[in-house]
């Protein structure tokens, strides 16, 4: 019977590393170098939009 338990504990152990390593697997997929450059230039090109939206042109408002 203690090695029908200890069977047990390695399957669990063998499945848990294998749904472990497809996850890694599958973030090394999503998260790689050209993705996360892209990401990166995304995120400044957002916070320099948001930085200088408070702040309009006056020439915009001349004709008005």
């Amino acid at each position: 019977m203690v090695w029908r338990k200890q069977l047990g504990k390695m399957k669990d152990e063998q499945e848990r590393h294998i749904h472990h390593s497809t996850f890694i697997v599958m973030l090394r997929k999503i998260f790689n170098q050209e993705n996360l450059l892209a990401l990166g230039l995304c995120m400044i090109i957002l916070l320099l939009i948001i930085m200088t939206s408070d702040s309009a042109p006056q020439w915009i408002y001349q004709g008005f």
